[in-house]
């Protein structure tokens, strides 16, 4: 059940703007809850990876349900959660590609769409990802979205993989990632946007302290 007492921000935007490392921040300095929608997403797709289940089952609507349905009642997202090796092979390219192809389907997000509202407890939520703030929190008290320029993207998700021991090339990562932003962009059930009750937030040109400046200074505003 939604706790509908409970402070939320959402930050929304495409993959490596920033809004993880921002929502991290903000969550410290307002000492609230985090969401990293993402992180259940790309849970189901280690899940599906990890059994060697075949990519057809993204076809197979039936057999991708049912795999669903193991991976909700075993409780599997909680439980990686608390494994910190698991949660370094989730933040990879590949499984990010993989959630990006689960999230499309309408049935797979409805039966996502629980997990996020268990972190709605006081004394507030900040919560990043994609539909935060058009879909999963439509009341949010505070709505932000944060983008960058693509090449600026690339770079950051590079630098990241590599803190991992994992490397790719700049214009594997930049194809990679323009595909899942036409997908994000382009999918019927809720598609990544910007709506007009969101702060927008250029990040290419910003630092990130520049950014939380930003950020903070609206919340404060819009909070107090």
């Amino acid at each position: 059940m939604i706790n509908k007492y409970v402070p939320v921000i959402t930050i929304d935007g495409p993959s490596a703007s920033g809004k993880g490392t921002i929502c991290k921040i903000v969550s410290k300095i307002l000492g609230w809850n985090i969401l990293s929608s993402g992180l259940i997403y790309r849970s189901f797709a280690f899940f599906l990876k990890k059994n060697k289940i075949e990519t057809c089952v993204y076809q197979n609507y039936d057999l991708l349900i049912k795999y669903l349905n193991i991976f909700i009642y075993r409780g599997l997202f909680f439980y990686f959660l608390k494994d910190s090796n698991i949660l370094n092979q989730i933040y990879t390219s590949e499984i990010g590609n993989i959630a990006s192809r689960l999230s499309v389907h309408y049935l797979v997000r409805k039966l996502l769409l629980p997990y996020h509202y268990f972190f709605k407890i006081p004394p507030g939520l900040v919560a990043d990802g994609r539909d935060m703030g058009t879909v999963v929190f439509p009341d949010a008290n505070i709505k932000i979205f944060i983008d960058s320029n693509i090449n600026i993207r690339v770079k950051r998700r590079m630098l990241q993989l590599q803190k991992n021991n994992i490397y790719v090339s700049f214009s594997r990562l930049k194809y990679v990632m323009k595909d899942r932003d036409n997908r994000d962009c382009n999918r019927f059930h809720a598609p990544l946007f910007c709506s007009n009750d969101m702060f927008a937030i250029d990040s290419t040109l910003l630092s990130v302290e520049q950014v939380i400046d930003n950020v903070m200074q609206y919340v404060y505003k819009k909070l107090y």
